[in-house]
């Protein structure tokens, strides 16, 4: 199981778009979104914490206007093996 971590900064399309593109990915990982306009250590806390509150074996952290591939469970499977 994946969980993806996506720091969001407004732009709201891309979010909407990036939630899309991850319902069509070959399995359902969970996603965490979260949009805050805090100044930048404020931030980077948040993403800490959302980090920290990860309790699948693998994360990713990326942007919203990011869209995770298909081959991510090919990335999690070689992983698991390795």
């Amino acid at each position: 199981m994946l969980t993806i971590v996506v720091p969001a900064y407004g732009r709201g399309r891309f979010t909407m778009r990036f939630l899309d593109h991850i319902r069509k990915l070959p399995f359902q990982p969970k996603v965490q979104i979260r949009d805050d306009r805090l100044p930048v250590r404020e931030y980077f806390a948040k993403v800490r914490d959302l980090v920290h509150a990860v309790n699948t074996p693998y994360a990713m952290l990326c942007d919203n206007d990011d869209l995770p591939t298909p081959q991510l469970q090919w990335c999690m499977d070689f992983l698991q093996r390795n």
